[in-house]
């Protein structure tokens, strides 16, 4: 790729705040000199690297480009110049800093969506202990044996994998290929690492039982046909074809991350139904069907667990708008029953975390905003735009 000055100072721009905020870039396959570049130089002051930003956004409506990417590029750089304003020391509002950063803007949910999560799940799990002694039971049941998540997880990418081909015919090079690697201590249950040239490590994170019940979905997620699929064809048709090159880098803080999430959270809807999904469970990836509730009561339980991700909403908002303490943020997800400590001690590494913290709303702003404006299972050709499209979140409102 041959890359004009603008061109260049954006990736370079991305790079240099890299070197600043540890994670921020997730993944780079631009030009190899740029890297280089960045990597033997010194880290350049937030000062300075503002500037930058600043100038690349006066420049950017001279820009031969048509109008929507210059609006994608606009919100990108929005988000860069958000996160340098605050490594130069500006105080930020928590809940503007996310809309500066993603382009969304989180609310607290009302807590009679998890109380009635907890009533609808109090129903299925049997039994005369607490909701959530008696999940726990369960989810520890279900647990697969460390030494065989590895070979469930990449059946479970085989499966995801079939049915994406399936779906999308002639969307993946056929050169796409994933390794998994199996990790400990990390504040994730699983991350993609998108190498470019259409390749991925999987990461799978043992620090909290793996449940089979959840593999199917980690393995859309990161896979197929979520980040895994979503990098590879944007690469191949909105970097490589189309030579845009804002799309050989992908940046943590910034609005892309919300239809990533978004995309890695419908992708399982998209490829199966309710009861397709429970059924493949049981008979390719349950390691003993036997002991596991019927096909009906496991449909049941999706439904009835579908909202309880959104919890993590309410912990940040209270974390980090209400400065509640770890113990009165305990508190609060304990009440509602469905949780145990330990899970929630996990979610508040990723809530307090540095990075993540303000993160943690893509998921289910990601899913919600796809499945309104797309429903509740959306179509492959609607689904497909997100995978070849630069869509903001403000895009689908």
């Amino acid at each position: 790729m041959v890359l004009d000055d603008f061109g260049k100072n954006y990736l370079l721009l991305g790079l240099r705040i890299g070197k600043l905020i540890e994670g921020y870039i997730d993944a780079y396959f631009g030009p190899p000199e740029l890297k280089y570049t960045v990597e033997k130089e010194k880290p350049h002051s937030p000062k300075d690297l503002l500037n930058k930003c600043k100038a690349l956004q006066k420049e950017l409506p001279n820009q031969d480009f048509i109008k929507e990417r210059i609006r994608f590029l606009g919100k990108m750089l929005g988000a860069m110049e958000t996160s340098l304003e605050i490594l130069n020391g500006h105080e930020i509002p928590y809940l503007e800093k996310v809309n500066r950063l993603y382009d969304i803007k989180p609310e607290l949910i009302d807590d009679s969506v998890f109380y009635n999560v907890a009533k609808e799940l109090d129903s299925i799990y049997e039994g005369s202990s607490s909701l959530a002694e008696r999940m726990d039971i369960v989810q520890k049941r279900r647990a697969v044996p460390e030494n065989k998540i590895e070979g469930i997880f990449r059946r479970a990418c085989e499966i995801v994998r079939k049915r994406t081909l399936e779906l999308f015919p002639g969307l993946l090079p056929n050169e796409e290929e994933f390794t998994i690697k199996i990790v400990k201590n990390e504040p994730w249950g699983a991350y993609n690492w998108y190498l470019g040239n259409f390749k991925s490590r999987i990461d799978v994170n043992t620090d909290i039982p793996n449940a089979w019940t959840r593999i199917l979905l980690t393995a859309a997620h990161e896979g197929y046909p979520g980040h895994h699929t979503e990098h590879v064809v944007k690469e191949k048709l909105l970097y490589i074809e189309e030579q845009r090159f804002e799309h050989s880098i992908l940046l943590n803080q910034t609005p892309e991350c919300v239809i990533a999430e978004g995309i890695g959270n419908t992708g399982l809807d998209v490829l199966f139904s309710q009861r397709e999904k429970v059924k493949i469970g049981l008979e390719e990836l349950c390691p003993d069907p036997q002991k596991e509730f019927s096909l009906d009561v496991l449909v049941s339980e999706i439904e009835a667990k579908k909202n309880r991700w959104a919890l993590m909403n309410n912990l940040a908002i209270h974390a980090h708008v209400d400065g509640w303490s770890d113990d009165q943020l305990i508190k609060y997800g304990l009440d509602f029953g469905f949780v145990i400590e330990e899970r929630l001690r996990q979610n508040l590494l990723f809530i307090r975390n540095p990075l993540w913290s303000t993160y943690v709303f893509n998921y289910f702003i990601g899913e919600m905003l796809i499945k309104k404006k797309f429903g509740e299972r959306p179509s492959p050709s609607d689904f497909k735009k997100l995978l070849a499209q630069p869509i903001l979140p403000s895009d689908l409102i």
